[in-house]
């Protein structure tokens, strides 16, 4: 009777659930986390890390609709951490996909031109701070204005 008692892993406590919830709610919980191969999307396998590829490369027309139906799913996850008897294991498994949708989500949130406009993008925010960075050693700051 012991041994049995002892292979029931017990539900999570409410604070380990809050603790959960917290993880999933930080904006870094989707640093370094890869995006799922697939995920469950209106009650079929949606081929997520191949989808999120061709959007980048400007081939998905539907990005709109797809990001709506990962934030759903990304609610129902949330949901299930909230209501259901899971163990912190299986809280900590779902976390980690909520993670992968959040990386998802923050790839399609491009404006959809591509991995082009993306490295202009970010070639020209690097142009600025080096130009703001020189300004500010040679003292050609216009913030000093007591000159």
């Amino acid at each position: 009777m012991l041994k049995e008692a002892a292979s029931v892993t017990p539900t999570m406590k409410d604070y380990e659930r809050e603790t959960l919830l917290d993880r999933a709610d930080r904006d870094s919980v989707s640093v370094g986390t890869r995006v799922p191969e697939t995920v469950e999307l209106d009650g079929e396998e949606f081929e997520l890390a191949e989808y999120v590829f061709e959007a980048r490369a400007g081939e998905a027309d539907d990005v709109k609709e797809k990001k709506k139906l990962l934030r759903r799913r990304r609610a129902v996850l949330l949901d299930e951490i909230r209501e259901d008897n899971l163990t912190y294991e299986e809280g900590e498994r779902i976390v980690e996909r909520v993670a992968g949708i959040d990386r998802a989500l923050n790839i399609l949130q491009g404006d959809g031109s591509g991995i082009e406009a993306e490295a202009r993008a970010k070639e020209k925010a690097n142009e600025k701070r080096w130009l703001d960075f020189v300004k500010k050693v040679t003292g050609k700051d216009d913030e000093d204005s007591r000159i």
